[in-house]
This record gives C-alpha cells, sequence and structure tokens, in this order.
C-alpha cells in the first residue's frame, strides 16, 4: 500500500515554525512513515513522536535538521505508546547527548495497558492530563485526551497556527484502526467540535487540508462500517457467524494479509459496540447474532 502513497519529502518544513521530518519507516501501516514533527523557532524546540526502533536513518535526519536549524529537542511528546511512535525515542536522547550534552523531557499521557511503552527502557516519562499546556520556547501546545486508537492516545492543540496535531485518531490518507469503538467515536466527535481549526497534521500521511471534512468522512465511514456489521450479522441468520466468515463480506476489497488482521479488528470492535447497544449478542464459539430482542 505505501507504493502506492504520495511520495512526502523526508524532510519537509510546513508552515514557519513546524518541520515534518519521517520516520524512515514505511509499511502498509505506518503508510510512508511515521510524521515527527520539529515545532518552534528557537534554540529549544519540541518534537512530536519519533520513529520505529533501530531506525538509524531517522536519527540522522533528525540529527542533520537539528544542525541546520541550530537548535536542540528540550520536550518530546509521544501521542501513544505503539512503537512506532516511541520506538526511537532512546536512540533519540543518545544523540540530543551526544550533540548538546542535553536530554529532551519525554511526555505523554499514561496508559493503563502498557504504563511503559516498548522500546522505551530507561526512560522517564511526565505524565499528561487532558488539558495540560505544554509550553516550549514560544509555542504553547493543549493536550488533548482522545482515546480510542489506544487507551492513552491524544492530539495535540497548536492555537496559534488554528492547527490540531491528531495521532493516529485521523490518518492522511484511507482510515484508521482502534482498540474501543465507542472511545473511538467519542474522541472524534470532540475533534468536530474543536473551534477553527484550519490544518490537521497527522502521524501518517499527507496534511489534511480540510479537517472538518475528513472528520465528516470518518464518522460517516466507521458508523456506515457499524451498519454493515449489523446487516452482514442479520443475513446470517439465527445460526449467526464468526468474525472470520463476517469480514469478507463487510470487507470484500482487503486481501492483504496484514491488513486483513486490522479489518478483523475493526470488526470485532464494531461487534462489540452494538453488543453494548444490545442489538447482536454473542454465542459459544465466538458466534454471532442477532440479539432476540432486536426487532431489525
Amino acid at each position: 500500500m505505501a507504493a502506492m502513497l504520495p511520495k512526502l519529502a523526508d524532510i519537509q518544513r510546513l508552515s514557519s515554525s513546524i518541520i515534518r521530518i519521517l520516520g524512515q519507516n514505511p509499511s502498509p501501516f505506518t503508510l510512508q512513515g511515521t510524521n515527527c514533527y520539529l515545532i518552534g523557532t528557537g534554540a529549544k524546540r519540541l518534537m512530536i513522536d519519533t520513529s520505529s526502533p533501530d531506525k538509524p536513518e531517522y536519527i540522522d535526519l533528525v540529527r542533520q535538521v537539528l544542525r541546520e536549524e541550530r537548535c536542540t529537542v528540550d520536550k518530546l511528546v509521544l501521542t501513544h505508546w505503539h512503537p512506532d511512535h516511541g520506538g526511537s525515542a532512546v536512540a533519540l536522547q543518545q544523540m540530543l547527548w551526544t550533540e548538546s550534552a542535553a536530554y529532551a523531557t519525554v511526555h505523554k499521557f499514561p496508559s493503563l495497558t502498557h504504563p511503559q511503552p516498548p522500546h522505551t527502557d530507561g526512560l522517564v516519562f511526565h505524565n499528561l492530563r487532558d488539558g495540560d499546556l505544554l509550553q516550549c520556547g514560544e509555542v504553547q501546545l493543549k493536550v488533548l485526551h482522545t482515546p480510542g486508537h489506544t487507551d492513552d492516545h491524544l492530539c495535540l492543540l497548536y492555537p496559534t497556527e488554528s492547527a490540531l496535531f491528531c495521532g493516529d485518531s485521523v490518518l492522511g490518507h484511507g482510515s484508521g484502526v482502534f482498540e474501543d469503538l465507542t472511545g473511538y467515536m467519542r474522541s472524534l466527535r470532540l475533534m468536530q467540535t474543536l473551534p477553527d481549526i484550519r490544518v490537521m497534521y497527522s502521524a501518517h500521511g499527507d496534511v489534511i487540508e480540510q479537517p472538518a471534512d475528513k472528520l465528516n468522512e470518518y464518522v460517516e465511514h466507521r458508523m456506515q462500517r457499524i451498519n454493515q456489521v449489523q446487516t452482514a450479522v442479520a443475513k446470517a441468520g439465527p445460526s449467526g457467524a464468526t468474525p472470520e466468515a463476517l469480514v469478507d463480506t463487510v470487507y470484500p476489497e482487503v486481501t492483504d494479509p496484514a491488513l486483513r488482521m486490522g479489518a478483523l479488528r475493526n470488526l470485532g470492535q464494531a461487534l462489540k459496540f452494538l453488543a453494548d447497544e444490545g442489538i447482536v449478542e454473542c454465542l459459544d464459539g465466538d458466534v454471532w447474532r442477532l440479539a432476540r430482542t432486536n426487532k431489525l
């Protein structure tokens, strides 16, 4: 899939205070790679996310940008615990010490499932809370807890540029995956209520220049999928069907094995969502059918 996407530059200035550095880790799930954002104009700047583990070419790019900008990373914020976001944090700290004899403070929202993210042994995290303000030089970002993709997922509001760094909640291309559909839908709707958002910067894919349209598309797409799952369960009849059987009906376009696993996870979340609403029920053997009280 990554080969079909528009090419992104390894380093690109997106505004007077935002530089995007590509994580050099393309894959079906990371698209062109993880977008890492260096924010600010002064000698000390804030960075959002790193790359996957063992990506020395990414560290080389960060070193190049810091030397050209004559700055260092004073604060590092991880949007969530996944290794394609925090996997290079230790290597980044080592490089910062070599270059400037100083480490960045590392910030993230705490996770109940992964209190210490993979590949971050030795890092001390400053736990964030919803509504916190992060200040670095002239830059101020507001923390928004947006669970769903993961329990610790956050977005960062940048009012000065009417921008939202949206992590993996919304992608520059295609649709995302999530651990908790109910929480994910709530987070999408929260983002829809934010005033004056001119642009969104995703952790994967290109800049989102029509945020309202993209968010509406995401909510409508997810509700369409939920309705498709409900219809597929109804068609299975009283005997029901397993998620493996249902996924081919709901996601016929997904043939890549890795993407099919993601589709299965999303379908499972839709089934849970419908079960919470009393619309479907699970039988022995992970077989799903319409709940007996449902009148579809």
